[in-house]
């Protein structure tokens, strides 16, 4: 019962925002707790390695806030394309 209002619905329309937000969060975990773990168990990671996780977690990000940006994008446009049907184009001029 305590998690019964963790989980979004994903009827919402807003639920790609929530996913976003997990996503990110749990990648950002991975990129910093992955590397102690690698030393712990005899890995080495060196600067260029870093540099290629850091570069990817950056285009990971951007590619999903393109995603969400753009699905927001769209729920705008028919949010306004629902109000000027419904209440013409006369605030819009």
């Amino acid at each position: 019962m305590l998690f019964d209002n963790f989980l979004a619905d994903k009827e919402d329309r807003f639920y790609f925002m929530f996913a976003f937000a997990v996503r990110a969060w749990l990648s950002l975990l991975f990129f910093v707790f992955v590397p102690f773990l690698l030393v712990h168990f005899g890995y080495e990671m060196r600067l260029h390695q870093y540099l290629i996780g850091g570069a990817s977690y950056l285009l990971l990000g951007l590619l999903d806030f393109s995603h969400a940006y753009t699905k927001a994008l769209k729920e705008n446009r028919l949010k306004r394309w629902l109000d000027i049907q419904h209440n013409g184009f006369r605030k819009f001029r």
